[in-house]
């Protein structure tokens, strides 16, 4: 058994703050680490969502935070919500739900660096 004191941050805090289907849910886990492998498995979850309403959570090590939000921005359908929860417990606590879209045209978040939780959901 996995002690949650192994992850720096839990998907069940970010899952009921991120206003996702918190009924409905699937916890991915760590995503490739080659650009073009987590882009395939991307589009499989950004396809997965859409049709099946489920919220998908994934992590990832926060040294590659950023890129992981960039390929999800660009990889989704522009209506697919995208979940940041970044810092859980922490002073600098950061929660957000945007469509993919909205993320696209106003900015990434600074999330370099800091322990995150990423949610997918149509």
């Amino acid at each position: 058994m996995i002690s949650s004191e192994c992850f720096p941050t839990q998907p069940r805090p970010a899952l009921a703050a991120s206003g996702l289907n918190g009924q409905n849910f699937a916890f991915i886990g760590y995503l490739p680490q080659d650009a073009s492998a987590r882009t395939t498995q991307i589009q499989q979850i950004s396809r997965a969502v859409q049709q099946s309403g489920q919220t998908r959570i994934v992590i990832e090590t926060p040294y590659r935070n950023r890129q992981m939000m960039q390929t999800l921005v660009d990889t989704c359908a522009a209506q697919t919500r995208i979940g940041i929860a970044t810092d859980l417990t922490l002073d600098s606590e950061q929660i957000m739900t945007l469509p993919s879209g909205d993320w696209k045209r106003g900015g990434l978040p600074d999330i370099d660096r800091r322990p995150t939780v990423f949610l997918l959901q149509a």
